[in-house]
C-alpha cells in the first residue's frame, strides 16, 4: 500500500478507535452508580430529604428508600470538597432541583429541574435502596429531648452552646450557632436561609 493510501486510511482508523473510545467512557459514565457507604455522605435520610436555599454545601446527599424524594432549595449550590469541587452528588428516586439552583452529578428515577436550575455533571438512574445504614446509636431515643429546653438563635447573630441534651434548635435566618466539643442530644433542627451551625474540633452530637 503507497504513503498516498496509508494516510488516510491511518485518518478513519485514528478516528474510529477514538469514536469507539469516546462511546466506551460514555458507557462507563451511565453505568455508574452512587456509593453505598453512608461514611460517603454528608446527610442520607430514610425517605424525605430538604436542602435549604440560598446556601452553599459541600459533599454527597442521598435519600435511601424506593418512593422517597430530595430537594434542593432556590439557589443553592451542592459541591464537592476544596480542591475537589466537581466532586459531588444527589441522589434518591425523586430529585427536585429548585429555581437557579445547581448540583454536579444527579442520579435519580425522576429529576425535576425547575427555572434556571443547572447540573453540572451526569445525569442518571439509580437503584434503590439507595444503601443500608446501621443501627442508630442508644442516645437518639434518649427521653430527655422531650423535656429539655430548646434552643432559638435570632437573625444575624451568633450564639455558642456547650454539650448537653436540647429538644429543638431552630437558627434564624442568617443566624450561627457554635458547638463546644462535647455530646449533644437534639430532639430536631430547623435551619433558616443562611443559617449555619459550626461544630468546633473534638465535639460530636447525635
Amino acid at each position: 500500500m503507497s504513503t498516498r493510501v496509508l494516510r488516510p486510511f491511518l485518518r478513519r482508523l485514528i478516528g474510529a478507535i477514538a469514536a469507539v473510545a469516546a462511546l466506551g467512557a460514555a458507557a462507563t459514565v451511565a453505568l455508574a452508580q452512587p456509593s453505598t457507604d453512608w461514611r460517603d455522605y454528608t446527610a442520607v435520610a430514610r425517605d424525605t430529604l430538604i436542602i435549604g436555599g440560598n446556601i452553599e454545601v459541600m459533599g454527597n446527599f442521598g435519600v435511601v428508600e424506593p418512593g422517597g424524594s430530595l430537594q434542593v432549595g432556590v439557589r443553592t449550590t451542592v459541591r464537592g470538597p476544596v480542591g475537589a469541587p466537581d466532586s459531588s452528588f444527589v441522589a434518591a428516586d425523586r430529585v427536585t432541583v429548585g429555581p437557579l439552583a445547581s448540583v454536579t452529578d444527579v442520579f435519580a428515577n425522576a429529576l425535576a429541574l425547575r427555572q434556571g436550575a443547572v447540573v453540572r455533571g451526569v445525569q442518571g438512574p439509580v437503584t434503590l435502596p439507595l444503601l443500608v445504614l446501621p443501627p442508630l446509636p442508644p442516645a437518639i431515643d434518649d427521653p430527655c429531648t422531650l423535656s429539655a429546653s430548646n434552643v432559638v438563635v435570632p437573625s444575624g447573630t451568633t450564639l455558642g452552646i456547650g454539650p448537653g441534651c436540647y429538644r429543638k434548635l431552630r437558627v434564624v435566618r442568617s443566624g450561627r450557632v457554635e458547638l463546644d466539643p462535647g455530646t449533644y442530644n437534639f430532639l430536631r433542627w430547623r435551619l433558616d436561609d443562611g443559617a449555619q451551625v459550626a461544630a468546633r474540633p473534638g465535639g460530636s452530637w447525635c
